[in-house]
């Protein structure tokens, strides 16, 4: 195979090394020594990372990676990433219902589950592996230039979900002034749930707010137009009433525009109010929609990355805050303790247990039933990122998101810090499990 049990040990667990050094500089800056990384600090960085870093990133990865030709060969690899979003939600259920945790942080359950981390790890580990001389995927420029690719790409959807999907279901209950839950993103069992609106939800609510009805207010008839008006002399000069197919012969225009305005206002209306858009259409988001956009038109492509090329190359500069940023603020929650955590131990390890060993065997089993069908390109490194995306450890993102909310912020960075040190293992063990099914005399 090319690769022993030290050099793939080594690949495997730098990244996610140099990731834990990180955190721990983190909990220093936040330590009450130097009391840097306050919950206010915490906060406004993580609005800078929702902002400004993520999307910064995501447009300048996908803009050199994405091309129409890439788009047709590599269709599978959004499939994946959206099979990996659903396998572990339907586990976190298993997970949810035999640990029994407290109602408000199911939702984190379902996100951490969920949400693998197949963006910052992955763009650090596959390149390592690629830069390692006895490295199984061939010359190390391509190895390297199409691994970058092939998580770029695969960063896209994951970040759309972790922006949509997992953003919507980590809001927190909405509740009336009697305190009765309205709305909830996840269903509750009661009305007394602890959820709690988030603390810091409006400081960036204006842009995120959803869709005001005011805005879509039908257009009335007026019940005066057509009355008859003895001082008018359209109808007649004597005085009398309109027969009704006279009325309906002079509303019916009106009523047939109010009818189409009316309903077309309604429909989008409750499209609006049901799916949120704008909570929906966050900030990285619209970058991957106008990464894809500008990745999959030549003319834009050449303008961005020819001429203007100092715009992409100002996004890529600004994205590289993202990774650290997160690594920080993760740190810096965990260094408030675990005294003031609500999520059982045991929830913990279910949660470890779904994302290291239930999601990669069924990976596995999913990538192997896709090649056997034809769908996947002939390349060992585009199954072997496949397979990597079912073993990441939980998104940092979904800190991000739960700092956001102010809905379980210690819980999700407890979470976290526990799964991430058991990647320190379970990312070398399956590593080496993948490469010896890709190489080794069982490969496919």
């Amino acid at each position: 195979m090319g690769t022993d049990l030290f050099t793939a040990f080594n690949m495997a667990v730098l990244p996610v090394a140099k990731l834990l050094l990180t955190c721990a500089f983190g909990a220093w800056l936040a330590s009450k020594s130097m009391q840097v990384l306050t919950a206010e600090g915490r906060k406004h960085m993580n609005m800078m990372v929702f902002l400004a870093y993520t999307p910064a990133l995501i447009f300048s990865k996908l803009t050199n990676a994405v091309t129409i030709d890439n788009i047709v060969t590599w269709w599978y690899m959004p499939l994946n990433v959206i099979l990996s979003y659903l396998m572990g939600s339907g586990l976190a259920v298993i997970v949810i219902s035999y640990t029994n945790p407290p109602e408000h942080l199911k939702s984190l359950v379902i996100a951490s589950c969920a949400a693998g981390n197949i963006g910052n790890i992955m763009l650090v580990l596959v390149p390592s592996i690629c830069h390692d001389k006895d490295n199984p995927f061939g010359m190390t420029e391509v190895c390297t230039q199409n691994g970058i690719a092939y998580v770029s790409f695969g960063m896209l959807t994951g970040m759309v979900l972790t922006w949509s999907f997992i953003y919507t279901i980590l809001k927190p209950c909405e509740k009336n002034e009697s305190g009765i839950v309205v709305r909830c993103p996840v269903p509750v069992s009661s009305a007394g749930s602890s959820s709690a609106v988030s603390p810091h939800s409006s400081d960036f609510g204006e842009f995120q707010s959803g869709f005001s009805t005011t805005e879509f207010t039908d257009v009335e008839l007026s019940e005066q137009k057509y009355k008859w008006n003895p001082g008018s002399h359209a109808y007649g000069d004597s005085p009398r009433s309109l027969s009704p197919l006279e009325i309906e012969h002079a509303v019916q225009p009106e009523r047939s525009q109010r009818t189409l305005t009316s309903e077309r206002c309604g429909c989008f209306k409750r499209i609006a109010a049901k799916y949120d858009i704008k909570r929906v259409f966050t900030p990285p988001t619209a970058a991957a929609l106008a990464g894809l956009i500008v990745g999959l038109v030549p003319p834009l492509k050449w303008f961005f990355l020819g001429p203007f090329r100092a715009f992409t190359d100002s996004a890529d500069i600004i994205g590289q805050a993202m990774i650290p940023c997160m690594n920080l603020v993760l740190g810096a929650s965990l260094v408030q303790g675990s005294e003031k955590c609500e999520m059982p131990l045991t929830t913990i390890l279910g949660i470890i247990l779904v994302r290291f060993f239930a999601l990669p065997v069924l990976g596995m089993m999913t990538v192997k039933i896709a090649h056997d069908f034809g769908f996947l390109p002939e390349d060992p490194l585009f199954r072997f990122v496949l397979m990597l995306q079912f073993t990441m450890p939980t998104a940092i993102n979904v800190g991000t998101i739960a700092q956001l909310h102010g809905v379980g912020e210690r819980d999700a960075a407890l979470v976290l810090f526990y799964c991430y040190l058991a990647a320190c293992i379970c990312l070398t063990f399956w590593a080496l499990i993948y490469l010896q099914y890709t190489f080794g005399p069982t490969s496919f």
